[in-house]
């Protein structure tokens, strides 16, 4: 669920769009926002196709061996006064199996990474750990992304310790990234994978 951010693009604009520390109104919106742009979601498969298209060669092979993967691009700019972008960042993420997830981030300064790692603690509880590594040049503009990152991620934890559970929940068309991000998740459960609702009815596993 955490990692299944990337794949909802239109929660973007609508959570993270207003500004760190503003309420979110037309208003503030029209002072400062934050953009973001060119997102893409795809699992490594699609991928290829997309490189394939681009006439870049793949074997059917590392498709099978790397279908554990999956990747994701996207730009942010913060707008001042809808005329200003600064503090541009183009982002590459990959994401390795269901707990692992690879940010490299190209700011006007230079590189920095964000590795995180997702852990269930138990049913309905998970860890989630971040990690930033950035040149020591940049590390004071590092410590500012990562301070910005973090209470990007509180507004998400405030809607997933709220959300409620589906067993076919409704997507619309433009959600079709999150049903292809389902279907490739799927391949990391078992049969004996404990499902959300055997999980609600005994906490003991």
């Amino acid at each position: 669920e955490v990692a299944e951010n990337g794949a909802d693009s239109a929660h973007l604009s609508a959570v993270h769009g207003p500004a760190l520390f503003s309420k979110g109104g037309k208003f503030s919106s029209s002072i400062a926002r934050h953009s973001w742009s060119n997102v893409n979601w795809a699992p490594h498969k699609s991928f290829l196709e997309f490189q394939n298209s681009e006439g870049a060669k793949s074997k059917e092979q590392d498709a099978e061996n790397l279908r554990h993967r999956a990747y994701m691009t996207l730009r942010h700019t913060f707008v001042l006064f809808e005329k200003f972008e600064i503090m541009e960042l183009n982002v590459n993420v990959q994401q390795i199996g269901p707990g692992y997830v690879e940010l490299m981030m190209e700011t006007s300064v230079g590189t920095m990474c964000i590795f995180q790692t997702v852990t269930p603690m138990e049913p309905l509880l998970q860890k989630v750990t971040h990690l930033l590594y950035s040149r020591p040049l940049i590390g004071p503009y590092a410590r500012i992304l990562f301070l910005a990152e973090c209470l990007m991620f509180e507004r998400d934890v405030a809607i997933w310790n709220r959300k409620k559970f589906e067993k076919q929940p409704l997507l619309v068309k433009e959600d079709k990234s999150i049903l292809a991000y389902r279907r490739w998740y799927a391949q990391f459960y078992s049969q004996r994978s404990p499902s959300y609702h055997s999980a609600i009815k005994s906490l003991q596993w």
